[in-house]
């Protein structure tokens, strides 16, 4: 793409000129129109400049290796690199809460997470008008330390359940990763708790985020937590027996449409559980004590 090509409608030569040689700072609504066209997100713009700082590229780097393998090693040792660093920026204390959430009842070394730092983060979610997505990374994370708190999960789950998704992606484009993930833990513990008014409206704004986004995957996930929803809700021995009939043939067809799904696994263990009579039908109030 040439200069004139790039910069048509957006700026005047004279003004990128400046914007190259240091003398003005680029407007945001320009950046956005740039961005347009360019076909990129403000998300790959901070992908580069963490690559560019080496620092904060390699520790996101150690961070997902020591996740997708992790031993005591290189659990602790990540540990004790990124806790003095945890107020440097909000990923660094992310981070940090994250290895203490999964990890303190394994190793020694690793702390308890600090529930009340948390509560204070989600009531300053409650305190705006929007959520970010580091709010949504924030709930998606700790949202079983979030239902710990009954008073404030619920405040939280009143606020996804009235998101407008049409203007939420034109607010902020990098929350797609984090949104589904968010509002899936959040769905989970109130069928668990067997707060099932909540549940059935939010199992509604869970299908409203997949029918604007057209996201398969989390069709199939919210087919299953609605023959879970069902499960539950039902007092008849008879028709809960029904219900894993139709689990069943859904997880056949699953299974044959899409066989390398990534949630397929924990449909399937969810079922396994509910037909060998696991599962308690009494409310399930937090997945962890505290």
């Amino acid at each position: 793409m040439s200069q004139v090509e790039l910069i048509d409608g957006i700026m005047q030569k004279s003004a990128y000129s400046k914007i190259k040689l240091g003398h003005r700072r680029l407007k945001l609504s320009e950046l956005e129109k740039f961005l347009v066209r360019l076909n990129a997100r403000v998300q790959d713009l901070e992908d580069i400049f963490a690559q560019q700082e080496s620092t904060s590229y390699e520790l996101l780097k150690e961070f997902r290796e020591v996740l997708d393998s992790p031993n005591e090693i290189a659990i602790t040792d990540f540990y004790k690199k990124i806790k003095p660093m945890r107020n440097e920026n909000v990923d660094y204390l992310r981070y940090t809460l994250m290895i203490e959430n999964h990890f303190h009842k394994h190793y020694d070394q690793i702390s308890e997470p600090d529930k009340e730092l948390l509560f204070d983060i989600f009531r300053d979610m409650l305190t705006t008008d929007y959520f970010t997505t580091v709010d949504f990374q924030f709930i998606g994370d700790f949202a079983i330390i979030l239902s710990s708190n009954k008073y404030l999960f619920f405040q939280i789950v009143d606020k996804l359940s009235i998101l407008d998704f049409p203007e939420l992606y034109h607010a902020q484009k990098t929350f797609q990763y984090y949104l589904p993930q968010a509002l899936t833990n959040i769905l989970d513990i109130l069928i668990d708790q067997h707060n099932f008014e909540k549940a059935d409206a939010f199992l509604k704004v869970y299908r409203s985020y997949i029918s604007y986004f057209n996201d398969y995957q989390y069709k199939i996930m919210a087919d299953f937590y609605e023959y879970r929803l069902r499960y539950f809700k039902s007092a008849s021995v008879i028709h809960r027996e029904q219900i894993l009939t139709e689990f069943e043939e859904f997880i056949k067809i699953v299974n044959h449409l899409f066989p390398n799904m990534n949630q397929i696994k924990q449909i399937t263990s969810s079922f396994e559980r509910l037909k060998g009579g696991k599962v308690s039908t009494e409310p399930f109030y937090f997945f962890r004590k505290f």
